[in-house]
């Protein structure tokens, strides 16, 4: 996967917004990169048209030092992990999960249940991480939910597809720590003398402003109107100046 980018802004938008924009892109490039590293040793190590191909904890262990690594070096990151569809044409049956953790330091597998007839079963084809960069093909970064399927704890999500062979199999993904995000994305607007950053629906996911506030949409406020706006085309974001 190439560099990513921020999009081109608009004439309206002056340098330091797009300054602060690109400055987003540059927060999550490595952990984008590291997916896609992960996605590539999937490839290798792993049998991935064989399912369940995480049916075995022995599979687990070839990818587990590559996920470790990533939890240990990248402070953004909090849990890492993969998804492959089951291997039918209509997506019936249960998917394959591999999914890691770190706590207080320590790489630890996170059990998810999948299976449809338990009360905690986890519906990974409809979790929004897997089913939006699955059917689009590109890189994605969810701004800040709750994991009501997962944690239950508000998180962000950075996922790539799982390409082999021109196939998209499955989705290679990150949950990120909120707070250290937004605080980075808050000093990048402090130093841009910009007001916020919007999501694909103008939905606030950070603010310097005392009356936005996150998951807010800008439209149902009192604050506006935007005078200058920097998009960052991969995500549909923007960072605006109010």
């Amino acid at each position: 996967m190439g560099r990513l980018m921020a999009g081109t802004a608009p004439a309206s938008a002056d340098g330091a917004l797009r300054d602060a924009a690109a400055g987003v892109v540059e927060l999550t490039a490595p952990v984008f990169g590291d997916l896609t590293g992960l996605g590539e040793t999937a490839a290798r190590r792993l049998d991935l048209t064989r399912h369940p191909v995480f049916g075995e904890p022995r599979a687990w262990d070839a990818l587990e030092p590559d996920v470790g690594a990533m939890l240990r070096n990248r402070a953004l990151v909090t849990g890492a992990g993969l998804a492959v569809r089951p291997p039918t044409e209509s997506g019936a049956g249960v998917p394959s999960m591999a999914w890691w953790v770190i706590r207080d330091g320590e790489v630890r597998v996170k059990q998810h249940v999948l299976n449809p007839r338990s009360d905690s079963f986890y519906d990974v084809p409809r979790a929004r991480w897997f089913r939006v960069p699955y059917a689009s093909g590109a890189p994605t970064l969810l701004s800040p939910y709750v994991d009501s399927w997962g944690t239950d704890d508000v998180t962000m999500t950075a996922a790539v597809p799982l390409t082999v062979g021109g196939e998209t199999l499955g989705v290679v993904a990150a949950d990120l720590d909120v707070r250290a995000f937004l605080d980075a994305v808050e000093r990048l607007l402090v130093a841009a003398g910009a007001t916020a950053l919007l999501d694909e629906e103008d939905r606030v996911i950070t603010a310097i402003h005392p009356q936005l506030e996150t998951g807010s949409r800008l439209a149902a406020t009192e604050v506006g109107p935007v005078a200058a706006r920097a998009g960052i085309a991969q995500f549909g974001w923007a960072v605006v100046r109010l």
